[in-house]
């Protein structure tokens, strides 16, 4: 049995907070300006529209008939707002879009499978000789943590950190598993492949410090699952005399969260 909890950070910059206060704010800033300016070439054509909205619907009807200047200030506009549906075609409905648009690319970004990001989680684990809750007791305390950073659009570095403290009776000794792991991925959220370093150090095994190099792969196969491969040496380095070991390993995984 165990108990714990997990906890994932992201930028500040990628939140979904800052991500609306950025979309109402310095998007439209930029876009409000280049409406000022369409406001003055409105202000020639007053006597021909009701309204500011309707000189808009215009430009988007025929812009050429405007000159070539008025064109040019609207062509600066429908290309900060390329895909404006024809119900928008208003100074709040511009609005709407552009910042619409500026929100999903931003959401887009960070929800990609490699997206900056950090997750820290803690467990006590417990067992029990008999299945019987009454007589559980402390079996160890388990902390992960890891950070990843972009590597291009198609690369991510991962950096992973895990303690594993077991029960010990003995109060004069800790026994303890450590290991820091750091993976470079190349490729696509369905297949990428990776080179991967690992140092372990343990107080309760014969080999005490190793350490791990490894080429790998992981593809989806299917909706959810994942298969993961490896191939790699490791190098014990506490003995008289280090040893060099090859393992290799091959995993299917489920998984419950697809990114793209």
């Amino acid at each position: 049995m165990a108990l714990g909890t997990r906890m994932t950070f992201i930028p500040k910059k990628y939140d979904i907070i800052s991500i609306g206060a950025y979309a109402l704010s310095k998007p439209q800033t930029k876009l409000t300006h280049l409406l000022h300016t369409l406001e003055l070439d409105y202000l020639q054509h007053t006597s021909e529209f009701a309204d500011f909205d309707e000189f808009i619907a215009a430009l988007h009807k025929d812009p050429n008939k405007f000159g070539p200047i008025v064109k040019s200030h609207w062509d600066t506009v429908i290309s900060e707002v390329p895909k404006v549906p024809e119900d928008k075609f208003t100074e709040d409905g511009l609005l709407e879009t552009f910042s619409k648009e500026i929100a999903d690319s931003i959401l887009k970004a960070v929800t990609k499978w490699n997206a900056e990001r950090y997750d820290i989680s803690i467990a006590l684990v417990g067992r029990s000789g008999d299945s019987l809750l009454s007589t559980a007791q402390f079996s160890s305390f388990h902390f992960w943590g890891t950070a990843a950073w972009s590597w291009g659009e198609k690369g991510q570095i991962l950096l992973g950190q895990s303690i594993v403290i077991p029960r010990n009776e003995n109060i004069d000794s800790l026994f303890l598993r450590s290991s820091t792991n750091l993976r470079l991925y190349r490729g696509e959220n369905t297949f990428k492949g990776f080179i991967e370093a690992q140092y372990k150090y343990q107080t309760y095994e014969v080999f005490k410090q190793s350490l791990l190099f490894n080429i790998g792969a992981e593809f989806r196969l299917g909706d959810k699952f994942w298969v993961v491969a490896t191939a790699g040496i490791n190098n014990y380095l506490d003995t008289p005399d280090p040893m060099s070991i090859l393992v290799s390993s091959l995993d299917i995984r489920y998984g419950l969260n697809q990114k793209k």
